[in-house]
């Protein structure tokens, strides 16, 4: 039986019938125009997407900026793209739900060093500049070297990342404890090449701290790595999630 979504972010619909596969499958956002987009500081001079392919052109900082790297300090002022998450069947994904933020990105352009990173998350407050308030849990991909992409985990305003030489495609998973508590659990990530994988999982042990029936959002935001002089340039990358619900 068709199933009507609340929002699909692929699309940016908010009606009409769609079809539900049963199992895991994953949804691919084709282009980043119908989610709520931020950029403050006007870090990110340019975006385009060609089937499913972002391509953000970001600039080169000549001095480090805390507030532009969501793993550490107390704030975020980055860019970010943001969006109501739903399930599948198209229902609300809810603080008090026991759920999992599963996460891919492949295609990274790896031709130049960028000190750039981007997170795909799931958070209770998707505007809030306040990194405990935006209480962000998933994993991020980014470029630490020429031909060398890496992923990481983010918890809150903690990221811990690993690198591997030709790697192709990050896939990373993040649990949400749900009631009783509303704890944030943690993230594992991995990133794979032709012949080796590099994995990386961080505690995240917090709690939500909105309502039980508040939506939970999904935020793509474009940090620096670390608080260091930044290289600007084009970052080229193809992304993909699911929501499942466990309880």
């Amino acid at each position: 039986m068709p199933i009507v979504p609340a929002f699909n972010p692929d699309t940016g619909a908010s009606g009409g019938p769609a079809s539900v596969a049963a199992g895991f499958a994953w949804r691919q956002i084709l282009d980043f125009d119908s989610l709520t987009f931020s950029d403050p500081n006007s870090l990110i001079t340019s975006y385009s997407a060609a089937a499913g392919l972002h391509s953000l052109t970001l600039v080169t900082l000549g001095a480090s900026n805390v507030d532009y790297n969501y793993g550490s300090g107390a704030n975020f002022t980055g860019g970010r793209w943001t969006f109501p998450l739903t399930y599948p069947d198209g229902s609300p994904v809810q603080a008090k739900d026991t759920f999992t933020f599963s996460t891919k990105a492949t295609n990274l352009a790896v031709g130049a060093a960028r000190q750039w990173n981007i997170a795909f998350a799931a958070v209770q407050n998707p505007t809030s500049t306040v990194l405990n308030t935006m209480d962000a849990l998933g994993t991020t991909a980014g470029v630490s070297g020429v031909g060398t992409p890496l992923c990481g985990t983010w918890r809150r305003n903690v990221v811990g990342t690993t690198s591997l030489a030709g790697g192709v495609t990050v896939y990373g998973q993040s649990l949400f404890g749900g009631n009783p508590g509303k704890a944030k659990v943690g993230a594992s990530v991995t990133i794979q090449a032709a012949a080796s994988s590099s994995p990386a999982q961080g505690l995240d042990a917090n709690t939500l701290s909105v309502s039980d029936n508040t939506q939970m959002y999904g935020i793509i935001a474009v940090g620096t790595l670390g608080t260091v002089t930044t290289t600007g340039g084009v970052m080229a990358f193809k992304l993909f999630y699911n929501v499942e619900k466990l309880s």
